[in-house]
């Protein structure tokens, strides 16, 4: 039995190049069952809708698992059933975020799709995979969802696996591909979140398992898997793509503080990235991880406004979230800082709140080498309390891919539609000239100066050696340290 394993998002649709590290792992859980198992990440081969396609009834797989994301989960649904059309006989199997919480409308909408994976689909995959082999279409297994006659049939869900150790590691099969094209080495060492975001489906995804909510990795386990992959690739930078770097209390701090000691005892000397909530930076912690070779971390702030971090469940203030910006700045490591400027409960006063506090810590994201990720407006998943409160207040727009919302104040709606246009296309624009490289800069400078001296009727190679480099170098450095604006895509859907 082959199966072939796709994440379908296309490169114009993720911020960076990526390993998908979910499809992955699923890969050498059915290698190590035995299983013959190809992988395809769409965005890496720049490949269209029709040219995956194509690719997929070449193939011809027994199974065809899909990685569905909201975003693009119409799109993909719309190729799987014209694929099915066309002939393929594969059985189809989506999983996800996006699959999880939408299960029942998804089988009954889309026939095509044979079976859902809810959850972790490690332990679930392999054993739905053997049934299959055996001729036992029964699927008796924990964790799927599935069409029988009419009827959805929705299997109790699968308990979390507590032993990470005992899954095998991820497969690197695009690895050295995305480093060649400029990308960044990816890994894992924890899984899920401990916290509980009103934006943000990733609690309520592992906590339907039953079990905590975040779980990790042994240390000697991960920096084993590190040392394996930097002398395979060597001199590339790590992200490490854990939803929540450390974890939970005070012994999430002592773990993370044991994990960079280790690597500090080691001599490591491959800098990587993380992910963090602005409460758990703290000077001791992060100056050692800095010391194990931490240099970048995304900071979800999410809001300048008390009112909104109270609306979405952050259980931070705007205090800790200038204090981390603070911690990190100080200590020199560079960061990322998540915003989310419109939600659901905005109003004008939340506005003036964000504005004033992107200016009073401009000097800290302002530095060359720190990004400000503005989302414009909080993406509505299903599975997370926002989608529940607006679900009982009646405000849930759109239909279960494309949910969204409707802001009560017509001057924060406005506001809203405003900031796209500013975020998507002026900020880009204006980075891209400010960033305008300095060879064409001097070139610009250099014909301006011969006009001027063919009307003056004076010597060109005269007034041509008065020229130096500080005259444009300086307006170049300058302009640096400007902040890049990027549009943050959402994780969690």
């Amino acid at each position: 039995m082959n199966i072939l394993l796709v994440d379908p998002a296309q490169r114009d649709g993720v911020p960076e190049l990526y390993e998908n590290i979910g499809i992955a792992a699923l890969a050498a859980s059915t290698r190590q069952a035995g299983f013959e198992t190809e992988t395809i990440l769409t965005h890496l081969e720049g490949w269209s809708y029709r040219r995956l396609g194509r690719e997929i009834i070449r193939r011809d797989p027994d199974v065809l698992g899909v990685s569905l994301l909201s975003y693009n989960a119409r799109r993909t649904l719309h190729l799987i059933r014209r694929l099915k059309q066309d002939g393929l006989r594969s059985r189809i199997v989506v999983g996800g975020h996006f699959p999880t919480f939408n299960d029942e409308i998804l089988l009954r909408e889309w026939p095509e799709l044979d079976v859902v994976v809810r959850g972790e689909g490690d332990i679930t995959l392999v054993e739905l995979l053997k049934r299959w082999e055996s001729g036992d279409d029964s699927e008796q297994v924990d964790g799927i969802s599935f069409r029988e006659g009419s009827d959805i049939r929705r299997n109790p869900a699968r308990c979390l696996e507590k032993d990470l150790d005992s899954l095998p590691r991820p497969v690197r099969d695009h690895t050295q591909r995305i480093i060649e094209m400029g990308g960044t080495l990816h890994m894992v060492r924890a899984r899920g979140c401990y916290a509980n975001c009103a934006f943000c489906s990733i609690a309520s995804f592992y906590r339907a398992q039953g079990g905590p909510g975040w779980r990790q990795r042994g240390i000697e386990s991960v920096i084993g898997e590190m040392e394996e992959l930097t002398a395979r690739f060597p001199g590339v930078e790590m992200k490490f793509l854990d939803d929540q770097f450390i974890g939970p209390g005070r012994k999430g701090r002592e773990d993370t503080m044991s994990f960079a000691q280790a690597l500090i005892d080691r001599g490591w000397d491959v800098p990587f990235s993380i992910f963090a909530r602005a409460d758990s930076i703290e000077p001791e912690l992060f100056g050692t991880l800095k010391a194990a070779g931490l240099r970048s971390v995304f900071v979800g702030v999410e809001s300048g406004s008390q009112n909104q971090l109270d609306a979405c469940d952050k259980h931070t203030s705007v205090a800790e979230n200038r204090r981390s910006l603070e911690i990190l700045h100080d200590l020199g490591i560079n960061f990322i800082m998540g915003l989310i400027f419109f939600d659901p409960y905005t109003e004008m006063g939340d506005v003036r709140a964000n504005l004033s506090f992107l200016q009073d810590t401009q000097h800290l994201w302002g530095p060359r080498g720190n990004v400000l990720s503005i989302e414009n407006r909080v993406i509505v998943y299903k599975g997370t309390p926002f989608h529940d409160r607006l679900t009982s207040e009646g405000r849930l727009e759109g239909d279960y891919i494309d949910c969204t919302f409707t802001i009560h104040d017509w001057k924060v709606r406005y506001l809203s539609k405003l900031f796209h246009l500013l975020l998507k296309y002026i900020l880009p624009g204006v980075s891209v000239v400010k960033l305008f490289p300095a060879h064409l800069r001097l070139f610009r400078k250099n014909i301006r100066n011969r006009f001027r001296i063919f009307f003056s009727g004076r010597s060109c190679r005269t007034e041509e050696a008065r020229i130096d480099l500080t005259n444009y170098e300086a307006p170049l450095q300058s302009s640096t340290q400007s902040s890049t604006f990027s549009i943050d895509k959402g994780v969690n859907s």
